[in-house]
Formats: structure tokens, C-alpha cells, sequence
């Protein structure tokens, strides 16, 4: 079977991120590309931990993301 696409970004969980969690993708006017996602943050990846909203942005349909921002957090 052909693989279609590439992975252009991998959020894998890692200290201080036990896990990450549902997301969504949003397409701006200007052709830049938003990704929010809940992130858990600090050492419990239980559905009740300690979480944020972040997101991230490309300016390049995908290829490249920024850092994380934080838009909410929970604690």
C-alpha cells in the first residue's frame, strides 16, 4: 500500500507532558495554519491532571511549527 502525506510534526509526551490529547486544526485568511491541542502538564496523565490548552501555528501550509503558546491552563 502507497503512503500518502508526511509527518510534519510529532507532539510525544516527555517529562513535565506525561500526554497530549484532542486537537484541531484551523486555516486563517491568510493562509497560516493553527493547531490546538490540550496538553497535560506536571507528572499525573490522568483525565482530572493538570492540563493547558496550547497551540501552535505554521506559516507554511505544515511543513514547519512554532513553539508552543499557551492560550488557557488549568491548575
Amino acid at each position: 500500500m502507497a503512503k500518502i502525506g508526511k509527518i510534519t510534526l510529532d507532539l510525544s509526551p516527555g517529562l513535565g507532558n506525561p500526554r497530549n490529547s484532542e486537537g484541531a486544526f484551523y486555516s486563517l485568511p491568510d493562509g497560516r495554519i493553527v493547531f490546538c491541542y490540550s496538553k497535560f502538564i506536571g507528572d499525573s496523565a490522568s483525565d482530572d491532571g493538570y492540563s493547558c490548552i496550547a497551540w501552535r501555528i505554521s506559516n507554511d501550509l505544515g511543513e514547519t511549527w512554532s513553539d508552543d503558546r499557551i492560550l488557557y491552563r488549568t491548575e
